[in-house]
């Protein structure tokens, strides 16, 4: 008898490391494809850091040029918030926050038909807006432009062109 269940402990001891070995091979794959998930998803969180930075990360710009880019940004936002009603001025900043939680959510892409129109034509474009707010809205962009331009350096403001034709480019394909 106890010839017998010697062999059988053995052949169990053997199997639970044959077991142990295909286990480990077996979990091998899925911890090489969840590093691969994890590398994917900080390229995508790079990409949209770099997004989010838009036109201005390719500039160069020095540490004053973004301090007065960010304070001009800011007084831009508060003239043509100035300029809305209470109404629209809501409406303003709710799809502000709608547009910047998608971002954060990497949802940016993926709206539906009437949002995504929405946002290529603007967040004014759903705020309904009188001609005298749209000619306002348009100075204070235009003076905002002029204000940037002084900002940047030549070669900057060439390199900006550049960018934005190519821009244009690529939505015309």
């Amino acid at each position: 008898m106890k010839l017998k269940l010697m062999p059988m402990l053995v052949g169990a001891i053997a199997l639970t490391g044959c077991l142990a070995s295909a286990l480990s091979v077996a979990a091998s794959p899925v911890a090489v494809k969840g590093q691969a998930n994890i590398s994917e998803q900080l390229l995508v969180a790079q990409a949209q850091r770099q997004q989010r930075q838009g036109r201005w990360a390719n500039l160069n710009l020095t540490q004053a040029q973004k301090d007065q880019m960010k304070q001009l940004h800011q007084q831009t936002r508060q003239k043509i918030e100035a300029v809305l009603t209470p109404q629209q001025l809501e409406q303003y900043k709710t799809a502000r926050q709608n547009r910047r939680s998608q971002r954060q959510n990497g949802n940016g892409a993926a709206n539906s038909s009437s949002q995504g129109q929405a946002r290529r034509q603007g967040i004014f474009a759903t705020l309904n807006l009188s001609e005298a707010q749209k000619t306002q809205i348009r100075q204070i962009k235009q003076s905002s432009k002029e204000q940037r331009n002084g900002i940047l350096t030549d070669a900057q403001r060439t390199q900006l062109e550049q960018m934005r034709q190519s821009r244009m480019k690529n939505r015309a394909q």
